[in-house]
């Protein structure tokens, strides 16, 4: 009955599916998540980094030479934002793994929950002290990413549906429990006959 798995004393491929997510959603996910953070600090900090590296002739810091820049030109002076598009995918791909695979990881909702809830923080951070501000567009919804949703959960629907049938006992009791009925049903029909 396990068709796709080890054999039947082995814990079969869904342990070995649970252990793939656990890395990919606990893993993975923050470490892209960690360096979304450090990458935008060292980029707005390349200036300062550049002074410890190679340091220029003494300057006197006398506060009628130091010139006090405005929020502006602090602003200008940090990294360009980046597109949405990463952000998006981002999400996207986080939600599928959730979705398609929950039915071998049960834990997988919740390390995304904790994930985004710290992407979350990070993110208005990283917009607020690091980017600059971007640039806003109308948008009448999210675009293509909608489509790509709705076929990710129709997919994750026939997913679960399978790894449900094929990498538990659920199937096989089923017809066991179906084939006994019958089997019942034809020794009653004999014995009253």
């Amino acid at each position: 009955p396990h068709f796709f798995c080890l054999p039947r004393h082995s814990p079969g491929c869904i342990s070995e599916l649970a252990t793939q997510m656990a890395i990919i959603l606990a893993g993975k996910q923050f470490i892209f998540t960690f360096s979304q953070f450090v990458i935008p600090i060292i980029i707005s900090n390349k200036g300062r980094c550049m002074e410890f590296i190679k340091p220029g002739p003494k300057k006197r810091d006398d506060a009628s030479i130091r010139k006090v820049k405005s929020p502006w030109e602090r602003d200008y002076m940090l990294a360009e934002t980046r597109d949405v598009f990463a952000e998006y995918l981002e999400m996207v791909i986080q939600y599928g793994f959730v979705t398609i695979f929950v039915a071998a990881f049960p834990l997988a909702p919740l390390l995304a929950l904790v994930n985004n809830l710290l992407e979350m923080r990070l993110d208005s951070f990283k917009f607020v002290a690091q980017l600059r501000r971007p640039i806003g567009f109308k948008s009448k919804d999210i675009g293509i990413w909608s489509s790509i949703l709705s076929a990710v959960g129709k997919i994750a629907v026939v997913c679960n549906a399978y790894i449900i049938a094929f990498s538990s006992d659920f199937l096989p009791m089923m017809l066991y429990t179906l084939d006994n009925k019958e089997k019942n049903a034809k020794r009653r029909n004999m014995l009253s006959g």
